[in-house]
């Protein structure tokens, strides 16, 4: 950890802003990747459950029209109990599977309907009407009933029987009835066990048949179809359904009228969704996506050690270039006294020019020097302290800077407008001078340099001495010059690609374009 501690102090502030936004980078498209690949997958697993859910039910649907179809097509009338119970087992026994339970409940000659069999005004009137021929008559209502009292003094919720049908008095608004009473007792059933049915499905001939998930299939159908029947019980007016798609629980409870007899059919399924071989796709996604996640990350530590490298080997031509550039100075700083020394003492006029041409060279090295070490320094720049800025002050103070310059060419600058804006002051004069001298260098003699502040931006416009030969924009870049042709030292590409650093730093932007042959410079500072 020390050691690591120590490799990242041996890079400038700069690289290691630079390496920190790009790991940032990384993080967040991370997360973006991460977050893209939930989405698939709840997407997915949306989409594929919606399919499977509407198969399930497709399927659970078909198999109570089985058993329903199934019944009329085989119950006759007049047939006898053990007849009637036969043909419900034979037919439970074909559709009812581990993915499948139907129960068929028979009521009582009837459904559980409100009867005219017997009705009285009141309890007098019941009390009066209602007696037995003989004892015997008594006593087997007695057997049948649940709450018979044992003599003729009968209240609502007592019992009888008659032509094999049982009755029981309730009381209403309107009186005093006998309706009939469904029968819990007529149950039928498929009373296979799970094993008996795996053996089947083996003889059958079916493959992948895993007998512990058929028993966990078998178990939670027939508990999820007895605990929705204690809870709902036979519903004889409407068919009663409920689900719960995504665990792929079915329920559906049915009234069918056949032979003579009313029948309840319960029939519910359990079967995993996740199961399906319609999740096939889901679960290629989900085995899928830690690999694609690991590729990005592989891919992301590889993209960040070439660019690492990269960013490296930039600031090593950088400090290279700065070094060079730092001990340059001092001989060229000689060569200039030499000169200077030899042109005091010289006299003829090839002498002078020859140590004026020295001069001149000398002044262009250290230009160029100046603005080399001005870019490399703002490339290292860590932290912009901003502070409100008078800009139309800071024009007049760096114009001032450049009066000899200005009147030697007979050039004015105006300067138009205000602005006060939050800035470092110390780019902002750097700004500016690097745009002020460019105008000096470039201007026309005899022309009006003009710089005009306003809210939100700064535009400094000046006749042109000459043409550009390249897109206006391009001289943002580093050692791009207006005219590849020109000669002299009269710059050296790098005044407005130090503004444009400055305008990366500060958050502003900038524009450059000719406009009736002028040279426009445009800062915008706000939006």
């Amino acid at each position: 950890m020390t050691d690591k501690k120590n490799n990242n102090k041996k890079y400038t502030s700069a690289v290691r802003r630079e390496l920190k936004r790009i790991v940032r980078r990384k993080l967040w498209r991370g997360f973006l990747v991460a977050g893209v690949m939930v989405m698939l997958i709840i997407i997915a697993a949306l989409g594929l459950l919606t399919i499977v859910n509407y198969n399930q039910r497709s399927g659970f649907d078909n198999d109570v029209r089985t058993v329903c179809n199934g019944m009329y097509r085989v119950i006759k009338d007049g047939e006898s109990d053990q007849e009637i119970q036969e043909d419900i087992e034979g037919i439970l026994s074909k559709c009812n599977t581990p993915y499948f339970v139907s129960k068929v409940y028979r009521y009582d000659d009837g459904v559980k309907l409100s009867g005219q069999d017997a009705w009285f005004e009141d309890d007098a009137e019941f009390a009066e009407d209602v007696a037995y021929e003989d004892d015997a008559e008594l006593e087997d209502e007695d057997n049948s009933s649940n709450t018979g009292s044992g003599d003729d003094d009968f209240q609502p919720g007592d019992r009888f029987v008659e032509n094999g049908v049982t009755y029981e008095w309730i009381s209403t608004d309107e009186g005093i009835t006998a309706v009939k009473v469904q029968s819990e007792d007529q149950v039928y059933e498929d009373i296979r066990s799970v094993s008996e049915i795996y053996h089947d499905f083996v003889a059958q001939g079916k493959d992948n048949v895993d007998f512990v998930n058929m028993e966990k299939q078998y178990e939670s159908s027939r508990a999820y179809l007895n605990d929705v029947f204690e809870r709902e019980g036979m519903d004889t007016n409407t068919d009663y359904e409920e689900d719960i798609s995504w665990r792929g629980y079915y329920y559906r409870g049915r009234t069918v009228t056949v032979g003579g007899n009313d029948y309840y059919v319960a029939a519910a399924m359990y079967e995993d969704p996740f199961t399906r071989s319609e999740m096939g796709l889901f679960r290629i996604i989900i085995y899928m996506t830690p690999l694609v996640l690991l590729c990005y990350v592989i891919t992301a530590v590889i993209s960040y050690r070439k660019k690492k490298k990269e960013i490296i080997e930039d600031e090593t031509r950088r400090n290279i270039i700065a070094a060079i550039a730092h001990d340059v100075r001092g001989p060229v700083t000689a060569i200039s006294g030499y000169a200077e020394n030899l042109q005091q003492i010289v006299h003829d006029a090839e002498s002078r020019h020859y140590t004026a041409s020295i001069l001149d060279n000398v002044s262009y090295i250290n230009e160029m020097i100046t603005g080399m070490l001005s870019y490399i320094r703002l490339e290292n720049t860590l932290t912009i302290k901003n502070d409100n800025v008078d800009m139309a002050a800071l024009a007049r103070q760096v114009t001032d800077r450049y009066t000899g310059e200005l009147e030697n060419r007979n050039i004015e600058c105006e300067i138009a407008g205000h602005a006060e804006i939050r800035a470092d002051a110390r780019l902002m004069d750097i700004m500016l001078d690097n745009l002020i001298m460019n105008t000096v260098k470039y201007a026309s003699d005899n022309s009006i340099v003009n710089i005009d502040i306003g809210v939100g931006r700064l535009v400094i416009s000046n006749d042109m001495d000459g043409e550009i030969d390249c897109d206006p924009p391009e001289l943002w870049e580093p050692m791009k010059k207006g005219n590849s042709a020109r000669t002299g030292h009269t710059g050296n590409g790098l005044g407005l690609s130090i503004v444009k650093k400055i305008l990366d730093l500060s958050g502003f932007t900038g524009d450059i374009a000719m406009e009736d042959g002028k040279f426009v410079v445009t800062i915008i500072w706000s939006k």
